[in-house]
């Protein structure tokens, strides 16, 4: 084998790729904003979970927060959303005596 090329990536494609020349292009016209992805998509495997209120505020500061989890289980990771629906982190749920808490792993803001 002389190379590999890797045609996938998780729901990456190379189809959906974009050349240097092409990323130079659309920022000489202006247009750079057309070929960036939001950072979530990144992450669109992984589960959502909204976030809003006094829990908002404490987990995007890093606090651990208790939270009703739904079918979430200990040590999954989901993708954070704030109450006007933006993207925000990558949290982890964990047990604390009993209690179901998210923590913040990765802030996006």
């Amino acid at each position: 084998m002389s190379f590999l090329l890797r045609l996938k990536a998780g729901h990456f494609e190379i189809s959906s790729a974009v050349t240097v020349e092409d990323i130079i292009r659309h920022k000489e016209e202006g247009r750079l904003h057309q070929l960036i992805m939001p950072v979530d998509e990144a992450f669109r495997s992984i589960k959502r979970f909204d976030i809003s209120g006094v829990h908002e505020k404490r987990l995007l500061n890093g606090v651990p927060v208790s939270v009703d989890t739904g079918s979430f289980k200990p040590g999954e990771i989901v993708r954070v959303y704030k109450s006007d629906g933006h993207f925000a982190a990558l949290g982890k749920f964990f047990l604390d005596n009993n209690i179901f808490n998210l923590k913040l792993i990765k802030s996006f803001q």
